[in-house]
């Protein structure tokens, strides 16, 4: 048996996501519960929602951030190294 990088999930943002990450004004840092019980905390700046992040899924594993842009428009970041559930 030869495990091949097939089965590893690589996952990229997309041209669109990309363009809202990097044009972003805000940050939403999500910890998501059931039945309409989610928080959602908005910050300003990257470095703002990369420490949120690192706290509040410290306390809550299901914790989402979005990043978004000017028009309103949000892009999914748990996918950037950044923001990557970690087993501590």
């Amino acid at each position: 048996y030869i495990r091949t990088n097939i089965y590893k999930m690589i996952n990229k943002p997309n041209e669109w996501e990309q363009s809202i990450i990097d044009n972003a004004v805000e940050y939403s840092v999500m910890m998501w519960r059931p039945l309409d019980k989610s928080t959602k905390t908005i910050v300003k700046t990257y470095d703002e929602a990369k420490k949120l992040y690192k706290e509040t899924s410290k306390k809550h594993k299901a914790t989402l951030v979005y990043a978004i842009n000017e028009a309103g428009r949000y892009a999914n970041m748990n996918h950037l190294e950044d923001f990557k559930k970690r087993d501590n």
